[in-house]
């Protein structure tokens, strides 16, 4: 006699195996809708924190470097979208990139090739040098646009965003009126 179990006794056992992987198939795919919710919750939680990020690191400081340059920061925002765009670097700071992406440079003092820094005065200056001889057909529209521009004289242009006076801490005293004519 042979120790071979018989076919019911096989076939019970394929049924109760069969049963055990349809029961683990089950627990499996539930893990995985579990997961995927999972995962897509993290990538909505990773939006939320890259666009707060953006908003905290870039948006706010290009906000208040163009609206201390510039007369008019959506005219600003418009001419500069054309050939520009400020992004964050590779640790997180803003920087001045060119419309593809390419960090814009600059020749330093010495001649060297340099990024373009994120400062007001700087990039005023790239807009709109003082050195007239660098001046292109896009320097008179940024002119246009700035604040203080060196422009000067009774055709300059930007100017009427220069003479910005801030208050002092000192109380003001009244000037005491000259008077003319006989008394």
């Amino acid at each position: 006699m042979t120790d071979t179990p018989s076919i019911e006794t096989q076939l019970a056992e394929a049924q109760a195996e069969a049963t055990r992987l349809r029961e683990h198939n089950a627990t499996l795919l539930s893990e995985k809708k579990q997961l995927a919710k999972d995962y897509a919750k993290l990538q909505d939680d990773h939006a939320a924190a890259t666009a707060t990020l953006q908003r905290l690191q870039l948006d706010g400081p290009v906000d208040a470097l163009v609206e201390s340059i510039s007369t008019d920061a959506k005219l600003f925002k418009a001419l500069w979208a054309e050939g520009h765009k400020f992004a964050l670097d590779e640790q997180g700071r803003p920087c001045v990139q060119a419309a593809d992406g390419k960090p814009v440079t600059i020749k330093d003092a010495a001649g060297k090739e340099t990024a373009l820094p994120f400062d007001s005065k700087a990039i005023a200056e790239y807009l709109c040098p003082r050195d007239t001889k660098l001046h292109t057909v896009d320097t008179k529209r940024w002119a246009h646009v700035l604040v203080g521009t060196r422009a000067s004289g009774s055709g300059a242009t930007g100017s009427h965003g220069a003479s910005v006076q801030q208050p002092s801490d000192k109380p003001r005293v009244p000037e005491q009126q000259v008077q003319f004519g006989l008394r």
